[in-house]
């Protein structure tokens, strides 16, 4: 199902120079406008802070609003979502973003929706490529997670899959003060628990097998009722063998995604080479990502 945009009545007419098409959905934080930009001639999204009054610890979310102001033109990937501009606006600050037509990945999460495995597979290489791409330009994402991955549609079938929401990125070249505990617990690693100032790559790759995990079981690897009994599984516990939970899941998926939710960072693959392996799974148009023979040798090298 792709996401309708509720109608305009009752809501601005304009955002800036955007004119307002309708209504995409509302967060604890933000609520986010499908709008159109007459002057490039495109449809985009506009996330709106909501107003002091209505926002609880509104100094702290701001803070997420100027992590995601300061990457506006920064990231240029086919699979992470473009930001193109920020508006530091008195009474409510907005950011303009790509408009994308389609769902999250969190409706593929339910046992009776889950995807084909090949199809989770070239989804991983893609989010493992953005996410590489990302670590080179000094980011670390810390919330990847299904809501976070938007799932481009065609009708019924998902054709393409962006990384989106940067509030949470860690900037490794910032001066400034940044917020250090974020994240969605089911998808934290370790270290990321820990509240760790020196995070890198391989907590977003432990966040990405985390997801693939979720996407092929239909549950993600640690699962209770209880905060802190996840916590404790997540320090201490083994994820169930995914073999165990689907049919026909190939020992060579199930050992990188195993691999990759290694509690000791340093025993995780890099995203480059998860992406390497993911691609040699499916038969991938490797081209569109400029990656020619030579490259694809080198691919599991690089972050």
């Amino acid at each position: 199902m792709i996401r309708q945009a509720e109608p305009a009545q009752g809501l601005p007419t304009l955002i800036g120079k955007y004119r307002v098409l309708g209504r995409l959905g509302e967060g604890a934080t933000s609520e986010v406008f499908l709008a159109r930009d007459d002057f490039h001639g495109r449809d985009v999204a506009i996330k709106c802070l909501l107003p002091a009054a209505s926002v609880a610890h509104q100094p702290f979310h701001a803070r997420f609003f100027d992590a995601e102001a300061a990457l506006v033109g920064r990231l240029s990937h086919p699979n992470v979502v473009q930001i193109h501009d920020a508006v530091a606006d008195a009474r409510q600050p907005y950011l303009v973003m790509e408009y994308v037509a389609g769902d999250t990945l969190k409706r593929f999460c339910q046992p009776d929706a889950l995807l084909p495995l090949e199809q989770v597979v070239e989804i991983g290489f893609k989010c493992a490529m953005a996410l590489g791409y990302v670590a080179r330009q000094g980011l670390i994402h810390r919330d990847v997670k299904p809501a976070n991955l938007l799932a481009v549609m065609s009708g019924a079938e998902v054709i393409d899959v962006k990384v989106s929401d940067f509030g949470s990125a860690l900037r490794l070249d910032a001066d400034s003060t940044q917020v250090h505990l974020v994240g969605s617990l089911a998808y934290m690693a370790p270290e990321q628990l820990d509240g760790a100032a020196a995070l890198d790559a391989r907590a977003d790759m432990y966040s990405l097998a985390a997801v693939l995990y979720h996407l092929i079981a239909g549950r993600p690897p640690f699962d209770a009722l209880q905060q802190q009994a996840i916590m404790h599984q997540i320090y201490h516990g083994t994820a169930p063998p995914l073999s165990s939970l689907r049919e026909g899941v190939p020992p060579g998926l199930q050992s990188l995604i195993e691999r990759s939710l290694a509690k000791e960072r340093e025993l995780r693959e890099k995203l480059g080479r998860v992406a390497g392996e993911l691609g040699t799974m499916i038969n991938f148009d490797f081209d569109r990502y400029d990656l020619k023979p030579e490259a694809r040798q080198t691919l599991t090298r690089k972050a």
